[in-house]
């Protein structure tokens, strides 16, 4: 009957063989380590002749009790060394070479005072319990060896964790780490949205086969360990852990052993279990964040939400009492009022429609740049000829102030979206108006600077502090000092976006003593 063919993914590092491959390789292990054990035997051997020849050429120079002391020390490196078999062996040979070479008659078993045989019963209980002492010595260091060997893996793959920011960087690293800690392939199957668990097959995960992913899929959903060398699934060829915490089961740790190699033994496993713990915990952590992330910006959704209804109702509310006014005042004063109060109230009925119809347009802009809609209709326009209709549609708001408009005759023209820098110059000189004292000076000053066209416009108000110089550009950012001012925190943010859509940029310039400036910047091109 021929052999089963060799499949890759079911081999670490030899062939498959079916059974007969995994009766093969135990009984290698089984020759090493019986090689093992009798070298260790022929060293405590080869040890006890070459003290025997040595005490035998300067025995004279010991008694015999101190002879007898000098034979336990290869009892003790024994023990220390190979455990207790051998420490036994050196033992009991010690006791035989000492009889036949040091103990009267010489070069003869037989002895001549019977209170040595008692002497060789009492070194033979002191060297039992010498090898039996230095043997839990010496497991108790391996075991502190192994523990050092395994914490010092978990404190470096907890400290990489730490660092990472991402899932799939976690994950990467996770499996690199575990699989560089045990020698052996490793995947993270992580489930889908629909439960099932797919992993996409790379050059490291060309072994996990569908097969492989049944088991991990019956791992993750039962929350138990299952395949090699565990209670289910015994004969596969991985062992599947599932990576979970006391509250989750985030997904499964499979680790490819091969056919042909011995299950995990309870040192390895024991580490396999903490690596799978760490695992979960740090990908827990990691949705923990991502959970608190959604929470955080969901909560600040709402707050804005809020803040926006707020506002926006007050905006809107004011305007509206005003007209809702201003109308019943003409209605019911018919035939009562003067030309002069009629024209009054019609004013301010304009006024507050203008008002109203600016903040339905930010509002409309901003949704435009949030929602990437907005396209800009660029056309060949003077910057005067922008400055002016900004100026005519706040005339009315600007009539009891000193406006000064700086404008050098060679200023080229600019490649722009008309309706939408008229509406930023708009609302930075509405601002300018909002936020410094009546009848004070607004000036305005165009120029060229490294291929940009500049608008500088200045108004005597409290200024802006250094702090908040670019957070005022921010979707509904109002100055604490500023709360007394109605606004919604649009108007600046809408005029970013607009600057940004162009190539240009707005910000605030350095203040002098009174006032501030904000500047416009938008780039020249050649027509």
């Amino acid at each position: 009957m021929s052999e089963p063919p060799v499949k890759p993914w079911l081999s670490l590092s030899t062939p498959y063989s079916g059974r007969q491959g995994q009766g093969s390789e135990k009984q290698r292990r089984s020759t090493w380590r019986s090689d093992r054990s009798v070298y260790h035997y022929g060293f405590v051997l080869v040890l006890l002749g070459v003290l025997t020849l040595i005490l035998w050429n300067v025995g004279w120079l010991f008694n015999r009790v101190n002879i007898a002391m000098l034979y336990l020390l290869p009892v003790l490196y024994s023990a220390l060394r190979f455990g207790r078999g051998p420490a036994f062996f050196a033992a009991s040979l010690g006791v035989v070479l000492f009889d036949f070479f040091f103990v009267p008659p010489v070069l003869n078993f037989s002895v001549s005072d019977f209170r040595y045989l008692i002497s060789f019963n009492v070194f033979l209980m002191v060297a039992g319990l010498t090898a039996t002492l230095a043997s839990r010595l010496r497991a108790q260091l391996k075991e502190a060896t192994r523990r050092e060997e395994q914490t010092s893996i978990l404190y470096r793959i907890s400290r990489q964790m730490v660092s990472l920011t991402d899932l799939a960087s976690m994950i990467a690293t996770l499996e690199q780490q575990v699989s560089n800690a045990l020698q052996m392939p490793v995947v993270i199957v992580l489930p889908q949205a629909d439960g099932r668990m797919v992993v996409e097959k790379t050059a490291d995960h060309a072994w996990l086969n569908e097969l492989d992913q049944t088991f991990a899929s019956w791992a993750f959903h039962h929350g138990q360990m299952c395949g090699r060398g565990t209670e289910y699934f015994k004969e596969a060829a991985g062992l599947y852990l599932p990576l979970k915490t006391e509250a989750n089961v985030y997904g499964v740790l499979c680790i490819h052993i091969g056919l042909s190699v011995p299950s995990l033994d309870l040192e390895r496993m024991t580490l396999v279990e903490a690596l799978s713990s760490l695992a979960a915990i740090s990908i827990a952590r990691f949705k923990l964040e991502e959970e608190a992330k959604v929470a955080h910006l969901a909560a600040e959704s709402e707050r804005l939400r809020t803040v926006l209804l707020d506002s926006i109702s007050h905006e809107l509310r004011t305007p509206l009492a005003t007209i809702i006014g201003a109308a019943t005042g003409i209605l019911e004063g018919e035939g009562v009022l003067d030309v002069a109060d009629h024209r009054e109230l019609i004013a301010t009925l304009r006024a507050e429609a203008v008002r109203m119809n600016r903040l339905v347009t930010n509002l409309l802009n901003m949704v435009r740049l949030e929602s990437g809609m907005m396209r800009l209709r660029k056309q060949w326009c003077d910057i005067e000829d922008l400055i002016g209709v900004a100026l005519r549609q706040l005339r009315e708001s600007l009539a009891e102030r000193e406006v000064t408009v700086d404008l050098p005759d060679d200023l080229p023209g600019v490649h722009v979206d008309s309706v939408l820098i008229e509406h930023v110059l708009v609302n930075v000189l509405s601002n300018a108006i909002k936020y410094s004292p009546e009848k004070s000076e607004i000036a305005l000053h165009a120029y060229v600077v490294d291929h940009t066209m500049r608008v500088a416009i200045k108004d005597q108000g409290m200024g802006i502090a250094t702090e908040e110089r670019a957070r005022i550009f921010e979707k509904f950012y109002r100055s604490p000092r500023n709360k007394h001012i109605t606004g919604t925190g649009l108007g600046l943010a809408i005029c970013k976006g607009i600057a940004l859509a162009h190539g240009g940029d707005i910000w605030v310039e350095a203040a002098d003593s009174v006032g501030s400036t904000l500047v416009l910047s938008l780039p020249l091109i050649s027509r």
